[in-house]
């Protein structure tokens, strides 16, 4: 019980960091974007 707890909040975790890392890459894109439209 408490390693299927344990493997479910690894689990939690790691779908929470990807969500992170598509929003700072999404975020960091529009800056991107942002840069050659004023060039």
């Amino acid at each position: 019980e408490w390693l299927t707890r344990k493997l479910w909040i690894n689990t939690k975790i790691k779908a929470i960091e990807q969500r992170q890392e598509t929003w700072y890459s999404h975020r960091h894109f529009i800056q991107i974007r942002k840069k050659n439209s004023r060039m």
